[in-house]
């Protein structure tokens, strides 16, 4: 518990209780029958209250002196008025030394100043006037001697001011100090002597009276001593000792300031000790002060030491007259050097370390910048302790005498060569960015966020023909085709409104000379960059590809039309030698003979039926084999009208495609094995059902197969060798395919041909 931390009521008791005994030991001191005394302590302890505690602890000063007043002269108003007297002046000189920032440490001279002007002498002179009339009031013989009367009181209260205030200031703002042993010895050496030269100087008889005055300056030397070696607390502690020892003198009347009369005694001792105490305070506020702006100085030469040594510059004070300079910062990484080896280096010496070509033009520099009163600012080149030479940047500010004359020089060198460097590497890409862009022939151009032109590549001229001025100057939808204009309004929107960048875009540009070229670009929003700000646009000329692609999509419709005609004309002529051999099969009377013509013009339909599927889709290379197998299967349902009354035809093939090499055997092998069926696989009455299927296996084949449920096979169809035209034809065909094929007589005949499928053969939807 603190005593701040007291409740109010108790802490005003006690501080009453302290201003009661403060006062009633001044009592003691007082000459008989006044209240008049050498030193007047409860005003200083008054004040210290209110510094401390603010007017809500005024009562505790009225209150403490009150009592004691009224017990000296017997008399409650006298008393009371006293009380008043000394209550104004602690109030005055608080309200004075607040308003003045007066600083309770006492560290500044200006604080010494104010204690002495607003606290001692101001606010005292109020206490002094009330006291003076009171007393004058009561006691009206002291009219005669008021101003004798004022006088001591205020000389007495101002000395008690700067005798206490600031030893109880010192004690309520001291600070934790670590004091060696031997300081503290040294200390209590210090005190002990001042003690023992003021109680021989302040009490011997020799000495007694003013003529041997000047023994008290003996004191002084003393006291400097402790104030130069221990500040603030030995300047009030040393001033409060001699102070009681004079007290104690001048009451004894022995001692230099025994004097015939008590007013004369109260001048001498409260004179002295007001010099004393005043030269004491002040000599060590100055050397407070001058702590303190030695502190500060280190503190900043460290920060600004440590900031040099993190920026990585040195830094240098160059005396002019001597040529002396002095270093500090990153040396060692600027220079390579160790600080102890670079103290060395003079003004002679840094010009020697500068490269031969740089040294005459920094040497140049620096004398013209020390006559034009400019800032030196030179880039040189600077040996380093491996011999090697860093880019150094040297700046430097000259400082002056009254008359012109330059004294020194603050500056600091940077070690550059890595920016350099740098700088060189970035110069370099530019001009190879700009080399590129430039010698392009793709046109690069950059917009603003109303569509102005900013910046166009040279290519950009040559492609459309307008200079940039020209350009700058034109709307450019203005030269598009119009029929594409509503498209570039549209990306126009979608790259301003939306914020997205235009993917590659094709339009028609009129050239200069009046022609139409075609221009092939993207647009991207880079508004929002702040390195670049525009609309970045990147296209090129593309007439000769278009017009080379035109050309080529004509040759490829010319050549579509002349393929479907070929397969329109191989159908027509397959068809012709379909109908002649429908024609000679009339006038043949051998029904084996007629089968045979019968066959031949089916197996050449279906070739002629792969031509007309060619020449009626838009895929001249591929065959749909669903809608061909249908076709096929009506062709020989036609051919085979009477036997196929009962018989059911019917096929499964997925989405699949077949080139024209791979689509003729397989409808051929499809119209033999079909044929066989009918003519083989069932009886006259009998009904059947013949399935054609064709899919893709999971191992990259195809399998074709053709199955009937009819009665199987005849022996010969399952020899190795068929004797038979239509299975010798079957079996060619396969090997055609590069495929294998199977029989398999169960449950009716199924005969699957089973051929590799590659990209170039088969296409699956």
């Amino acid at each position: 518990m603190t005593i701040k931390s007291l409740p109010y009521s108790v802490l005003l008791l006690l501080l009453a209780l302290v201003v009661f005994g403060v006062t009633y030991i001044g009592l003691l001191f007082s000459y008989v029958e006044t209240p008049l005394a050498q030193i007047w302590f409860p005003t200083g302890l008054s004040l210290v209250i209110m510094l401390w505690q603010g007017v809500r602890f005024l009562p505790a000063v009225f209150i403490g002196t009150a009592v004691n007043y009224i017990l000296l002269t017997h008399s409650f108003l006298l008393g009371g008025l006293l009380a008043v007297g000394s209550t104004a002046e602690a109030v005055v000189g608080y309200y004075l030394l607040t308003a003045v920032g007066f600083q309770m440490h006492m560290k500044r001279l200006r604080d010494v100043w104010y204690l002495f002007v607003y606290g001692g002498v101001a606010s005292t002179l109020t206490g002094a006037i009330i006291s003076g009339i009171s007393l004058c009031y009561f006691q009206p013989s002291l009219w005669n001697s008021f101003f004798g009367v004022f006088g001591l009181q205020w000389l007495g209260n101002t000395t008690g001011v700067l005798i206490l205030t600031p030893m109880l200031l010192y004690i309520m703002t001291m600070e934790k100090q670590r004091w060696s042993m031997g300081r503290i010895v040294e200390f209590l050496v210090t005190v002990m002597v001042i003690i023992g030269i003021t109680y021989v100087i302040f009490h011997t008889e020799y000495l007694k009276g003013s003529l041997n005055f000047s023994f008290v300056f003996l004191i002084f030397p003393f006291t400097i001593w402790s104030v130069i070696r221990y500040g603030i607390p030995g300047a009030v502690i040393s001033t409060y000792l001699i102070s009681l020892n004079a007290i104690l003198s001048a009451q004894t009347h022995s001692g230099i300031f025994a004097a015939e009369s008590y007013v004369m005694s109260i001048i001498v001792l409260d004179g002295f000790l007001i010099f004393l105490s005043t030269t004491s305070l002040a000599l060590a506020a100055l050397l407070a002060e001058r702590d303190d702006v030695e502190q500060s100085l280190r503190q900043s030469e460290e920060r600004y030491r440590i900031i040099a040594e993190r920026t990585g510059q040195l830094v240098y004070d160059y005396t002019i007259a001597t040529g002396h300079i002095k270093w500090s910062g990153a040396i060692e990484s600027v220079t390579q050097y160790t600080p102890e080896e670079f103290s060395k280096v003079n003004i002679s010496a840094w010009e020697r370390y500068i490269h031969p070509d740089d040294r005459t033009y920094a040497i140049l520099k620096l004398d013209e910048a020390m006559v034009t009163h400019t800032e030196y600012r030179v880039e040189y080149r600077f040996r380093v302790k491996d011999g090697s030479y860093a880019q150094i940047l040297d700046r430097g500010t000259f400082l002056y005498a009254k008359d012109g004359t330059a004294l020194r020089m603050l500056g600091t060198m940077a070690n550059i060569t890595d920016q350099k460097r740098i700088e060189e590497e970035l110069r370099n890409s530019e001009e190879r960015f700009r080399v590129l862009i430039e010698k392009s022939t793709d046109g690069i151009c950059l917009f603003d966020r109303r569509g102005r032109l900013l910046y166009a590549t040279p290519s950009v001229e040559q492609m459309v023909g307008f200079t940039v001025e020209e350009l700058k100057k034109m709307n450019f939808l203005e030269r598009t085709d119009p029929a594409q204009r509503h498209l570039h309004r549209e990306n126009i929107y979608t790259l301003f409104h939306k914020g997205e960048s235009v993917p590659s875009t094709q339009l028609r540009f009129k050239h200069k000379n009046g022609s139409w070229i075609y221009l092939e670009g993207s647009l991207t929003n880079l508004v929002h960059n702040p390195h670049i700000n525009a609309i970045v646009c990147n296209f090129r000329n593309v007439t000769e590809r278009v017009q080379a692609q035109e050309k080529i999509q004509r040759s490829l419709e010319e050549k579509e039309i002349l393929l479907k005609e070929v397969h329109h004309r191989v159908k027509n002529n397959m068809q012709i030698i379909s109908s002649l051999l429908n024609l000679h099969s009339v006038s043949i009377s051998d029904v084996q003979t007629r089968s045979l013509f019968l066959e031949s013009q089916n197996r050449v339909k279906s070739m002629a039926l792969v031509h007309e599927l060619l020449y009626q889709t838009q895929d001249l290379a591929r065959i749909d084999m669903a809608q061909y197998t249908e076709r096929l299967i009506s062709v020989l349902q036609s051919s085979y009208s009477a036997k196929t009354n009962h018989i059911a035809i019917s096929s499964k093939i997925s989405n699949i495609s077949l080139n024209i090499d791979s689509a003729i055997p397989c409808g051929l092998i499809i119209n033999e094995l079909v044929t066989n069926a009918l003519k083989h696989a069932f009886d006259q009455r009998r009904r059947g059902h013949i399935q054609i299927t064709l899919e893709l296996s999971g191992d990259k084949t195809m399998t074709l197969a053709v199955s009937d449920d009819g009665k199987g096979a005849p022996n010969d169809v399952l020899a190795e060798a068929p004797s038979t035209l239509g299975l010798s034809l079957v079996q060619a065909l396969v090997e055609q395919l590069k495929g294998r094929m199977h029989i398999n007589t169960q449950r009716g005949t199924t005969v699957s041909v089973t051929f590799p499928a590659n990209t170039d053969t088969v296409h699956v939807t």
